[in-house]
């Protein structure tokens, strides 16, 4: 088990972590002291207990909107796929003879109108 040493709000702690995790849990303790340096510009009555508590709030707020974001683009990408392949999974593109281009000129219109869409609202 390996030990780290890190840096929040001027304080420096030692943790115990796996093997090879220490650059990681640094990079971690590292965003949280940025996080309190932040606030302590901005509220400068608050403690440090104060400091780390909204620090960890601002993290897990930004965490599960996160969160909520991927469960979004994993609904249209799931929509996508029932909408542009076949239920095995394959595109509806094959003839027995080679492409079919009617299908691949509408699938190819399609995606690029969903494609508008999705960049749309993310303007």
């Amino acid at each position: 088990m390996a030990q780290v040493v890190v840096n929040v709000n001027n304080h420096s702690y030692t943790l115990a972590c796996d093997d090879g995790e220490e650059a990681h849990l640094t990079e971690l303790a590292g965003q949280i002291d940025q996080r309190v340096t932040e606030l302590r510009k901005d509220v400068k009555s608050a403690g440090e207990q104060q400091l780390l508590l909204m620090s960890g709030l601002l993290l897990a707020d930004e965490l599960l909107l996160a969160n909520e974001r991927i469960q979004e683009l994993e609904e249209t990408i799931a929509g996508l796929k029932g909408e542009f392949l076949e239920p095995d999974g394959e595109l509806p593109l094959r003839r027995s003879n080679g492409v079919d281009e009617d299908k691949l000129t509408g699938l190819l219109e399609r995606a690029a109108r969903r494609m508008e869409d999705i960049a749309a609202r993310l303007r």
